[in-house]
């Protein structure tokens, strides 16, 4: 695999790097909100760490999340081009997400769902191997040793479930706790 691919638009993506890049986007994501439900439960007095906390995900956030969007765009339009669609398209899901959660706040949880079927549908779902308008086949993204158990992707997929879920739960814990 080269590394490189990872920002780049063109080419495709196969399912296995667009499940390994989703299982570390909701990896990331729990860690965020683990640290955001931390701070919100843990009272209201400002503490050494807390502040040492909120210094340290000040400085890191910002770049870290803009290299981890621009990985996950660009991974996600190389898939669509996987499946002989423009990459143009997920800017469409993009605005239907974003104005569906901010229009309907009360139904977010449908938003997060219809997220999570695209993402499972684009993790699972075979692409035609055959060279197509946008380039040949995919790379193999993990090593040929994980190529030759089909469990892994399945492990990956459940991953990135469980991952995307627990932010929700995190929050909502933190909700009935207010």
């Amino acid at each position: 695999m080269n590394w490189l691919n990872l920002f780049r638009f063109s080419g495709r993506a196969g399912r296995e790097e667009f499940a390994a890049v989703s299982l570390v986007m909701q990896l990331v994501s729990c860690v965020l909100s683990a640290g955001g439900v931390w701070l919100v439960l843990g009272g209201n007095e400002m503490s050494l760490l807390k502040s040492l906390f909120l210094i340290a995900v000040g400085l890191v956030q910002i770049p870290v999340l803009v290299f981890l969007v621009w990985i996950s765009i660009a991974v996600f339009f190389r898939r669509l081009h996987d499946f002989n669609w423009s990459g143009w398209w997920y800017i469409g899901y993009l605005i239907l997400v974003t104005v569906g959660a901010f229009v309907w706040s009360d139904s977010q949880w449908v938003f997060t769902v219809l997220g999570l079927v695209l993402i499972l549908f684009f993790s699972l779902k075979r692409a035609n191997p055959a060279a197509n308008r946008f380039a040949p086949a995919a790379e193999p993204f993990f090593p040929a040793v994980f190529s030759t158990h089909p469990w892994v992707l399945g492990v990956i997929v459940a991953g990135t479930v469980v991952f995307s879920l627990l932010p929700l739960l995190m929050l909502g814990l933190a909700a009935a706790a207010l």
